[in-house]
């Protein structure tokens, strides 16, 4: 923050108030609008969706740039983001107990990480052994001295979920810096059905690019004798009819049933994690 007021920057915590003050905010006039936004995926997917039902577009807006994190991001999610708000999005990666060891996505959406800060492996999710070409593993990282110092970590398995690239020349944009896929979710997340693991990502991505989804679209996933089985709410897929298709249509076999939101243990996202207290406080200053 300190580096920011010697830039002549302001920064507002705003934390994940009522997604409906954000967008106030956001929408604000003059210097007092944000040019950058920090968040997560399902938060930014609450503000799209609120600001198209407001029909505001990316000329009520002043933002240059969306970064957002700790939350898979589909593509339907970012694409819709970019032309409600008119400002790319960026999903990176990166977490406190592995600093400075980060990455950043190229737009092939390879996950890359400078093998200049720390020994990044990808571990086979079965094995423990490292991940041949293809198969799923899970990112072990060891800070380089003199982070290291600072944060004594030896291998550390973050447990965030990736596959293992094919032994071959790659053509994007970062090319030159190490890469695996995009994160796929976590690994205790993955789903062992009969046709192999499903993972949180593929059910994201499918349900994400629904007609007229609601994001973000609150679901759960279970294996139901070796078949994958989703359950969707109500109130996140106004088209209720042929789900499964969809998901077939992305390799997946999946039964569906579109359930009551209402009493059901379905999935929980970071902007359910609303900071009441800290909203009160700021209506009252």
């Amino acid at each position: 923050m300190q580096v920011a007021r010697l830039a002549g920057a302001a920064i507002r915590m705003v934390g994940l108030v009522p997604p409906a003050e954000t967008l106030d905010l956001m929408a604000g006039t003059g210097t007092s609008a944000p040019t950058l936004m920090v968040t997560y995926p399902s938060y930014l997917g609450q503000l799209t969706r609120l600001a198209r039902e407001r029909g505001l577009g990316p000329a009520d807006f002043r933002l240059r740039r969306i970064n957002v994190g700790s939350e898979v991001l589909s593509p339907a999610l970012a694409e819709a983001a970019e032309k409600t708000f008119g400002a790319p999005v960026h999903d990176g990666y990166g977490m406190t107990e592995v600093t400075p060891v980060a990455g950043a996505i190229c737009r092939q959406r390879h996950l890359h990480i400078d093998a200049g800060i720390g020994l990044v492996e990808v571990c086979d999710l079965d094995t423990g052994a490292p991940a041949a070409p293809g198969a799923l593993g899970t990112i072990v990282a060891t800070p380089f001295f003199p982070y290291r110092e600072c944060m004594p970590l030896f291998r550390y398995d973050t447990r965030d979920l990736v596959r293992q690239l094919p032994d071959a020349p790659r053509t994007c944009e970062m090319a030159n810096v190490p890469a695996t896929s995009h994160i796929l979710g976590k690994a205790d997340h993955v789903l062992r059905t009969q046709d192999g693991p499903v993972t949180p990502r593929e059910i994201i991505e499918v349900l994400d690019a629904l007609p007229g989804a609601c994001w973000p679209v609150r679901h759960r996933a279970d294996v139901v004798d070796g078949q994958l089985h989703v359950e969707v709410a109500a109130s996140s897929v106004p088209e209720t009819s042929d789900i499964a298709r969809h998901f077939a249509k992305a390799g997946l076999d999946a039964t569906v049933d579109v359930v009551p939101g209402e009493g059901r243990e379905l999935r929980r996202y970071r902007c359910d994690l609303v900071e009441n207290s800290f909203a009160s406080a700021g209506r009252a200053a």
